[in-house]
């Protein structure tokens, strides 16, 4: 399996943004990304893609639903925590699907 990483520069509609990873485990990663005047970042669930045998980088799609962005690295954490411990209680409950309470949240806005 092809990890995500740690630094590249983003394609399509993130043409040119540096994207740096500062924190992953099993089950989340968070990037810093720079956009030229706005840095952010992108907190995530870890997604598997068997077709490809790689670990998949969110499309637009995603955020609000298994990734966030945040301008505050403490919320960042806050996220990847969250996420982490929602995807280790689903592996116990043997659910492994993402729920939508994910989408809620005071500190992490959905990216548009």
């Amino acid at each position: 399996m092809k990890e995500l990483e740690t630094t590249f520069t983003g394609r399509g509609e993130v043409k040119g943004f540096t994207f740096n990873q500062i924190k992953k485990n099993d089950h989340a990663y968070i990037y810093l990304v720079d956009a030229g005047k706005d840095k952010y970042f992108e907190v995530f669930e870890r997604k598997e893609n068997t077709q490809f045998d790689n670990v998949s980088y969110p499309g637009s799609k995603s955020f609000g639903i298994s990734a966030w962005t945040t301008t505050s690295l403490k919320d960042a954490v806050q996220k990847f925590n969250e996420i982490t411990q929602n995807v280790q209680n689903r592996l116990k409950t043997g659910k492994n699907s993402i729920k939508s309470e994910n989408k809620q949240s005071d500190t992490i806005i959905p990216l548009n």
